[in-house]
């Protein structure tokens, strides 16, 4: 769900082709961004059903987590309760163990002592008949003597009685003690398996609190990720986004060198159906080809973007506005001027320009569902007056209005897309405060851009652009026409979930002549080849890093100065930070 932003600013993008002069680098300055989008759009033509499913399947896990957390905290209650029982009933049984062993104890004592006067009794018994028997045995006859006989033996019987009570009471006193004893053993039984059962039902609680937890965690998460699905069902497309990038393109040949660094930052902010964004350059620019030396440092102009959409089933309507707020450097010294190099070899030649406000609108037509749009659109530059110099007198210039149309078929599966568009451009007539005026023509361009989708791992992307200019004006400088033609193609290896490595190769071969600022002179059919290879990182769902080294070798014919040929070659090193918030 976190190509929601990507997905919303390549669609504003690609309904308002850019202004900017398709000659201004090698590669046509959004080749890359219309087949992104166009991938972008492929992927989310089965967007809402996706997300619809990911919604209910979303609300499904969150009511099955929840179902599952309360169910373990009813388990983990119970076993809660259970220990507590269990706990108490412990409690009571050591209780009643402690006055039992103490009971015991006591009978033990009263079992020896029992023991022991049962001896001394029957040892009294015995020595009594013993008496007895001796006295029979003296055989006394009077009556005295018989009389003692019979008092020996009553009172030796009269002890074995006692004796044998005090046996009666020993055995009693046993059969006690060993109910007792039966009742500890059972206590102590029951207290051991009490323990056991206490502690199974710790170690169960432990973890049903752990499961607790557990599905505590997944219910908080699942429940965000539900609410969040169902804040961008509600509001879609809410996201700030922005990126910087370093870029250094360094070339040599012929004699003459240079290089330019490049700082673009981009801030956006997507809402719904609203999107506005802010973007500006910083350049240094130097030529360092004796006898042209040069240099400029600055910040180029910055562009605010506004745009509103009005989506319908079959329709789709985008209001932009685009304005040029001149923070950059249009006035340049003759030393600055010299750092303007042409521009196939670097990204900027010109750094500033006036106010311009570019209100557009454009139609899309779904066909078919959202596999095939069509595009309709419009919008009319007003663009305000600069001076280029700063050391030439009467030299201001009030461009003339510019007026786009276009038409784009775009045609998107899973596995391959396709985009074609047709702009053409017109302009009023320009003028220059010394009185001359010219007239830039009109542009035609023809775009066609695919991609394919060669394995789950492996990417292609093929473009033919074709721009054409009847007249190209740069201050003052008339050409003739000089039809453009780009081509080229892109590789790209999915590495990992997070690491793609891309290589490419890009063509520009101009035909007839063209405006070179770096000679000041006309060239004759100027041919460019680019190699490229890079690498995107994806850091985490909100951050990703972008990587490339391009090599590129650039032919001129003869130019009207009189000189030979040219060659020139260089390299570029771009490097790019994404960051959504």
């Amino acid at each position: 769900m976190q190509k929601k932003f990507i997905t919303m600013c390549c669609s504003f993008c690609i309904l308002v082709p850019s202004t900017v002069n398709a000659s201004a680098i090698t590669v046509p300055p959004d080749v890359k961004d219309v087949a992104e989008s166009a991938v972008e759009y492929s992927k989310s033509a089965g967007y809402r059903e996706r997300f619809e499913q990911e919604l209910n399947e979303a609300a499904l896990n969150k009511q099955q987590i929840e179902k599952e957390m309360t169910a373990a905290w009813v388990k983990a209650v119970t076993l809660l309760k259970e220990t507590d029982k269990n706990r108490a009933l412990l409690g009571a049984n050591r209780e009643l163990l402690q006055h039992i062993q103490q009971d015991n104890s006591a009978y033990e004592e009263r079992l020896k002592e029992l023991e022991i006067k049962s001896r001394n009794a029957w040892n009294a018994a015995a020595n009594a008949v013993n008496y007895a028997e001796a006295l029979d045995n003296t055989q006394i006859e009077d009556s005295l003597g018989g009389e003692q006989v019979a008092a020996a033996y009553s009172y030796a019987a009269n002890l074995q009685w006692q004796a044998e009570n005090i046996d009666a009471e020993f055995e009693d006193a046993v059969a006690e003690y060993e109910i007792k004893q039966n009742k500890t053993e059972l206590l102590l039984d029951a207290r051991d398996e009490l323990e056991h059962s206490i502690k199974e039902q710790e170690n169960e609680l432990t973890e049903a609190m752990d499961a607790v937890g557990g599905f505590t965690g997944y219910a908080l998460e699942s429940r965000a990720y539900y609410e969040r699905l169902l804040q961008e069902k509600n509001n879609p497309y809410q996201d700030v986004s922005g990126f910087i990038r370093n870029n250094v393109y360094a070339w040599r040949g012929s004699g003459w060198s240079g290089s330019q660094f490049v700082q673009p930052y981009y801030f956006g902010y997507a809402n719904k159906n609203n999107y506005w964004g802010l973007n500006f350059n910083y350049v240094c620019s130097e030529n360092k080809t004796p006898g042209y030396r040069g240099k400029v440092n600055t910040f180029t102009d910055t562009l605010l973007y506004f745009s509103t959409r009005n989506n319908k089933d079959k329709y789709i309507v985008d209001y932009n506005l685009g304005i040029n707020i001149p923070t950059g450097k249009a006035s340049l010294s003759s030393y600055e001027r010299n750092a303007r190099m042409d521009e196939d070899l670097v990204r900027f030649t010109e750094f500033g320009e006036g106010w311009n406000f570019t209100p557009g609108i454009a139609v899309v037509r779904r066909l078919g569902g959202d596999k095939d749009l069509l595009t309709v659109g419009t919008s009319y530059s007003f663009r305000g007056g600069y001076d280029p110099t700063s050391d030439i007198d009467d030299d201001k210039i009030s461009p003339g209005n510019e007026w786009q149309k276009y038409l784009r078929w775009q045609h998107a599966e899973e596995k391959w897309q396709f985009v074609g568009e047709i702009l053409h451009t017109s302009s009023a007539e320009s003028k220059i405060s010394d009185g001359t005026a010219f007239d830039r023509g009109a542009v035609w361009e023809t775009r066609l851009t695919y991609n394919r989708r060669l394995a789950e791992d492996q990417d292609l992307l093929f473009y033919y652009w074709y721009y054409h200019e009847n007249n190209e004006i740069i201050l003052n400088k008339r050409v003739e026409e000089s039809p453009v033609h780009y081509f080229g193609t892109e590789w790209k290896k999915h590495l990992s979930k997070k690491a793609d490595l891309r290589l490419t190769a890009d063509v520009m071969v101009a035909e007839g002549i063209r405006y070179s600022s770096l000679t000041d002179s006309y060239v004759d059919d100027r041919k460019k080849v680019t190699f490229g290879i890079g690498c995107d990182f994806k850091i985490d769902v909100r951050n990703k890093i972008l990587a490339d080294i391009q090599h590129f070798s650039m032919h001129d014919g003869k130019n009207s100065n009189g000189d030979d040929a040219k060659k020139y070659h260089g390299f570029n090193f771009l490097t790019s930070f994404y960051h959504t918030f």
